[in-house]
């Protein structure tokens, strides 16, 4: 698993979730779990907070990442990754400096 990497999970239990985002820094691999973002359908969600949750396109699917929702997830409920945003890389590190530092 890789950061910034685009996964589904094996099992959803929340039918608005389409991916999960790997934003856990490749040095902790050898961890039992992973820390990930939800990436939620836009059509499935309030009105986002643009720099807290930016759209990306997924799989053709348009999608927000919910920066707030951060989550340790164990590394078995995660399925293989099937993306990558590291070219969104600034924009997924403002969302988590807004979520954490506040600007």
């Amino acid at each position: 698993m890789a950061q910034f990497d685009v996964h589904r999970l094996r099992q959803p239990q929340d039918p608005r979730l389409a991916f999960l985002l790997d934003i856990q820094n490749d040095l902790h691999d050898g961890l039992e779990t992973r820390v990930m973002l939800p990436l939620v359908r836009t059509d499935l969600v309030p009105p986002p907070i643009r720099r807290l949750n930016p759209r990306f396109d997924i799989a053709g699917e348009s999608v927000i990442l919910l920066t707030q929702d951060i989550a340790s997830v164990p590394r078995q409920e995660i399925g293989p990754a099937i993306a990558s945003l590291k070219a969104e890389r600034d924009a997924i590190l403002g969302a988590l400096d807004l979520l954490i530092i506040g600007y």
